[in-house]
């Protein structure tokens, strides 16, 4: 098979940022293991959890003071667990940059 040479660049180049991105995995991973591992799997079970219950909140048919209360206490919660989400993202990225 020949490729153009700009093809075999690119095929290239996405190979060796695939290899840096498994090597990071691996890093991280002999770091933090099985604990960053663990919180990640409850962080996006809870979200998911929080998700659903905003979704029945606001189909279900209960009173329009009632829904908002529950609404914004799940925001809050939501808000919450997509920052923690997120900051342990972040602390990761920047700990595999060092």
């Amino acid at each position: 098979l020949i490729l153009p040479e700009t093809d075999y660049i690119l095929i290239s180049f996405l190979r060796s940022v695939h290899l840096e991105l498994v090597r990071l995995g691996q890093s991280v991973n002999s770091v933090f293991g099985i604990r960053i591992l663990s919180s990640m799997i409850m962080v996006f079970c809870l979200l998911c959890t929080i998700l659903y219950r905003f979704w029945t909140v606001t189909t279900g048919g209960d009173s329009l003071e009632n829904k908002w209360t529950e609404q914004k206490l799940i925001m809050m919660w939501l808000t919450f667990y997509l920052y923690k989400l997120l900051l342990i993202n972040i602390i990761c990225g920047r700990t595999s940059n060092l």
